[in-house]
């Protein structure tokens, strides 16, 4: 349970450190091709950038503009198909 005493403000607190941003926000993907028509086709999110995961190169990284400059990258796989059914998020999932 959630400890109620601590106060929930929109205040910058008195930190060590101080973040200005966030350069972006990645999330694993389906496929290329559903992954783009529905972020680009659907959304209007422009694709700026495609290139292999560093870390893993089996896999693409996709760079979508959100629409302010910011970023959202997906990582994408073509033997991944994607799930049309309802999904049941698992700790740490996305929604």
């Amino acid at each position: 349970m959630a400890d109620d005493s601590i106060p929930v403000s929109a205040d910058v607190p008195d930190s060590p450190f101080r973040t200005t941003g966030t350069d972006h926000v990645t999330v694993w993907g389906s496929n290329a091709e559903e992954t783009i028509a529905f972020y680009r086709d659907l959304l209007g999110m422009p694709l700026v950038m495609r290139q292999p995961n560093l870390d893993d190169p089996s896999q693409t990284h996709l760079f979508f503009d959100t629409g302010d400059g910011r970023i959202l990258t997906v990582f994408v796989s073509d033997e991944r198909s994607s799930n049309r059914g309802r999904l049941r998020t698992q700790v740490g999932g996305v929604r």
